[in-house]
């Protein structure tokens, strides 16, 4: 029983930030964190390369790894960031069997494709099962039932799907979960969460992987501007 207890204590201070599948690259700063994201392919970045992106196409995150782009800052987005670390927190005081660990401004690289890379929202740790997983935060605004569809039953977004299934390319870990603040326009929101298991998502892993690959050898490592997409 002693050992059980003392196992448990070595499992609540396990520092998820240290692995032998990915690298923890600390910044100096946010400037340099955003710096840093030109060096390789990251979550938010996933969906463009497959061309499920509702913001941009796989020639304009081309464009924006050469050339740099400016950080873009609007209502939502300022309210996304700020509205994190509150997430995060509630989070963690609605389950206290997982350790939730997080750190500013960071970057995991993936060892075994090095162009990889995550930025998590968070790191979980069960506590009671060994089992590691990646929190990711999002905030979303709700001004249309194509948008409450999105998140409807157990979905959530495509682009929203693509990065986490990035991040578990980069970490390897067991699961996902979102935890999501949907706001509405009459002024209410509601938090909600989902979740997924990794082993039953070998197939979109595979095919996830394989695009990064090709995209990222023929377009950026070539240095050579994709084509022109039309939407359909």
């Amino acid at each position: 029983m002693l050992m059980d207890v003392e196992e448990k204590e070595n499992q609540k201070i396990m520092n998820l930030f240290e692995s032998d599948d990915y690298t923890t690259i600390v910044m100096d700063s946010h400037e340099q964190w955003l710096k840093e994201r030109g060096k390789g392919i990251g979550g938010s970045d996933a969906a463009a390369v497959i061309g499920m992106s509702p913001w941009k196409s796989l020639q304009e995150l081309w464009r924006e790894k050469k050339y740099g782009a400016e950080e873009i800052s609007n209502y939502a987005i300022k309210y996304g960031t700020e509205a994190e670390a509150p997430l995060r927190k509630l989070f963690t005081l609605k389950h206290p069997e997982l350790d939730v660990q997080h750190m500013d401004d960071v970057t995991l690289e993936s060892n075994e494709n090095r162009f990889m890379r995550y930025s998590p929202d968070g790191l979980l740790y069960d506590k009671d099962t060994g089992r590691k997983g990646i929190l990711e935060i999002k905030t979303s605004m709700i001004n249309s039932s194509m948008a409450y569809q999105n998140w409807k039953d157990d979905k959530v977004p495509d682009q929203y799907y693509i990065q986490t299934l990035h991040g578990l390319l980069v970490t390897k870990f067991d699961f996902v979960i979102y935890t999501a603040e949907l706001r509405f326009v009459d002024g209410s929101s509601k938090i909600i969460e989902r979740s997924y298991q990794t082993k039953d998502v070998q197939d979109d892993l595979e095919i996830l992987k394989n695009k990064e690959i090709e995209v990222w050898n023929e377009y950026f490592l070539a240095d050579k501007e994709p084509p022109f997409q039309f939407d359909l």
